[in-house]
C-alpha cells in the first residue's frame, strides 16, 4: 500500500468515526424550546435537544443475558460501552418487531450517565414553548405517566399531541439500574 493511500484510507476513517449529527440541530440553535420528536410503541414523545446526545442508525445491541425485558442490551459506541432501553416495553406499549428499517437508537444523556433508547422511527426536530407544555393527563396510562415532564399539542394546526420524555426518571427507572455512573462516550 503507498503512502497515499494510507493516507486516504486513515481520512476516511477518521471521518466515519465522528458522531451524527443533523445540520442546524443543536441546541443553540433552538434554544431551550428544541425538541427531537420520535415514535415508541404506535406514540409520539420528545426529548428536549440538551439531553439528546446522538442518533445511531441500526447499531449492533448485544443482549445482556438476565438483564429486565425492557433492557435491550449494550452497544459500544467509539470504544465507550453504552446500555441500550426499548422504550416501547418499558413504558407498557407494544413493541415493534425486531428489524423495523427506521429504528435508532437515541443517546440522551441525564445526570452524568449516557444510556440509549430504542426508538421506532424519528420524526425531527421542533421547538416546544414551555407555555405550551401541559401536565400529564390522568388518562395517560400509567406506565407511561411516571415517565413524562408533560404533554404538549404540536404541528400546523396542533393536532399533534406529544408526550413529553424525562429522561432523569427513564434513567431511574428500576428497569434500567446499572447504567448510573457511566461517562459519556467520546466524541
Amino acid at each position: 500500500m503507498t503512502a497515499l493511500t494510507a493516507e486516504i484510507l486513515e481520512q476516511r476513517a477518521r471521518a466515519l468515526s465522528q458522531p451524527a449529527r443533523l445540520e442546524g440541530a443543536s441546541p443553540e440553535s433552538f434554544g431551550k424550546d428544541g425538541h427531537l420528536l420520535f415514535r415508541a410503541g404506535g406514540e409520539t414523545f420528545a426529548v428536549p435537544l440538551t439531553s439528546a446526545l446522538e442518533l445511531l442508525a441500526t447499531p449492533r445491541v448485544t443482549a445482556v443475558p438476565g438483564a429486565p425485558a425492557a433492557v435491550s442490551g449494550i452497544v459500544n459506541v467509539r470504544g465507550t460501552i453504552v446500555d441500550v432501553v426499548r422504550l416501547a416495553p418499558l413504558l407498557g406499549l407494544a413493541d415493534s418487531p425486531d428489524g423495523a428499517p427506521e429504528r435508532r437508537v437515541l443517546l440522551c444523556e441525564a445526570e452524568g450517565s449516557v444510556f440509549g433508547l430504542e426508538v421506532d422511527s424519528v420524526i425531527g426536530i421542533q421547538s416546544i414553548l414551555q407555555e405550551a407544555v401541559s401536565e400529564t393527563a390522568d388518562s395517560a396510562l400509567p406506565g407511561i405517566r411516571e415517565y413524562l415532564a408533560g404533554t404538549a399539542r404540536c404541528g400546523p394546526s396542533r393536532q399533534q399531541i406529544v408526550s413529553l420524555l424525562d429522561v432523569v426518571k427513564v434513567l431511574g427507572s428500576r428497569q434500567f439500574e446499572g447504567v448510573r455512573g457511566r461517562p459519556a462516550p467520546p466524541a
